[in-house]
């Protein structure tokens, strides 16, 4: 019994856990108000580099009216606000995924079959993240209608095509 005891006060130890940092600010003054910083939630946002940038812009998951948006040229203001940014309306694709059937004389279901539909592009600017989006294809579904659809970007002039993998 006294072994137990023993072994149970040496594993025992403290845990040191570490203070929260203070907040860098408490108000707009305490930045580099001068170059454009502001203060919010105690840090100090703005006075970003010179220089043009591309954005990616995601859009709310709640909304299926705008999807994320590629902004390959943008300039930053000096409090680090973006502006006014319109995300892009969607395009949506509906359609089946079934099994093939080969011949003339093989009986075929025509029901769907579950898959996933994958729908990637390069990005619209150079070192850009690779679109990329994915729908179940629902399986069971009768003949005439829809197992899956999706709401993607548009393309526009210059981008590159969207490359679709099916994976049942």
């Amino acid at each position: 019994m006294k072994r137990a005891w023993l072994l149970a006060l040496a594993a025992a130890g403290c845990l040191e856990v570490p203070k929260e940092a203070p907040p860098e600010c408490s108000a707009t003054s305490d930045c580099d108000a001068v170059n454009g910083e502001v203060c919010d939630e105690g840090v100090c946002y703005g006075n970003p580099p010179m220089g043009e940038f591309a954005a990616t812009v995601s859009a709310p998951s709640t909304r299926s009216d705008v999807v994320a948006t590629e902004i390959p040229l943008i300039s930053l203001a000096r409090d680090g606000w973006l502006g006014d940014i319109a995300l892009e309306t969607p395009v949506t694709i509906s359609g089946r995924v079934e099994a093939y059937c080969m011949g003339t004389n093989q009986t075929c279901p025509m029901t769907s079959i579950a898959a996933e539909v994958r729908f990637t592009r390069p990005s619209r600017f150079p070192g850009g993240p690779t679109l990329r989006l994915s729908v179940q294809s629902k399986a069971g579904q009768p003949r005439g209608v829809d197992s899956f659809s999706i709401n993607i970007p548009r393309t526009l002039p210059g981008d590159e095509p969207y490359t679709v993998t099916i994976d049942p």
